[in-house]
């Protein structure tokens, strides 16, 4: 009867695994000593970072589709005003001039409904991931008595706020009154701020400080 010779292949592959296992007696399938560095095992730092990323960005995208959501609202009210004027000067004020005061009053009502809409986008431009989320903030404003202060009225019109505490400010500004009170606000987006000012608590530099203030 011949022997059993095994094939060379079979005999190397044996060797291969057995010095692969030397020192490992669960069984065969030992880590090679060089997984640190093969480029198939899933490094767990890069993994988060970019689900951290997916994130922020998801969060972003977020904030601009409700942004151009507003700024497009703006833009229709000032389409209809523009659209009545027009109408009123080719119709009822054909045969006689506009009456002074009320053209006075369409023509000053139409900048500033595109003086808002400048700013907003403007403001809107600059938002980031990391702005403070406020989803109820115009409700809590109004709630606790807080009056909007007229956009073009608002340079000046409030307490300046000194520039080393500005830091990073960036957005649409917007002044709010109560009484003696005054609150500035950075907003780059409907339910976003950047940033916050409070005549009474000075920087406020989370959603929960703007809501403190809002609501005492």
């Amino acid at each position: 009867m011949t022997a059993f010779r095994p094939h060379p292949l079979l005999l190397n592959n044996f060797t291969h695994l057995k010095l692969l296992n030397t020192g490992n007696p669960t069984g065969l399938f030992a880590m090679s000593p060089h997984a640190d560095n093969d480029p198939t095992v899933p490094n767990l730092a890069q993994i988060e970072q970019l689900r951290v990323r997916a994130a922020d960005a998801e969060q972003l995208a977020a904030v601009r589709q409700a942004s151009l959501e507003e700024i497009a609202g703006f833009a229709e009210d000032l389409r209809i005003q523009v659209a009545d004027f027009i109408d009123d000067a080719n119709t009822l004020f054909r045969a006689k001039p506009y009456p002074p005061k009320g053209l006075r009053y369409v023509t000053e009502r139409m900048n500033l409904l595109a003086d808002t809409m400048a700013r907003v986008t403007a403001g809107y431009t600059h938002a980031r991931s990391e702005d403070m989320e406020y989803p109820q903030i115009i409700d809590d404003l109004a709630a606790h008595g807080w009056v909007s202060r007229p956009d073009r009225e608002l340079d000046g019109a409030l307490p300046p706020v000194p520039l080393d505490e500005l830091g990073n400010a960036h957005g649409y500004r917007r002044g709010f009154t109560r009484g003696s009170e005054t609150l500035t606000l950075w907003f780059t987006g409907p339910e976003y701020l950047a940033y916050a000012n409070s005549s009474t608590r000075c920087t406020l530099r989370t959603a929960a400080d703007i809501r403190a203030a809002i609501s005492d």
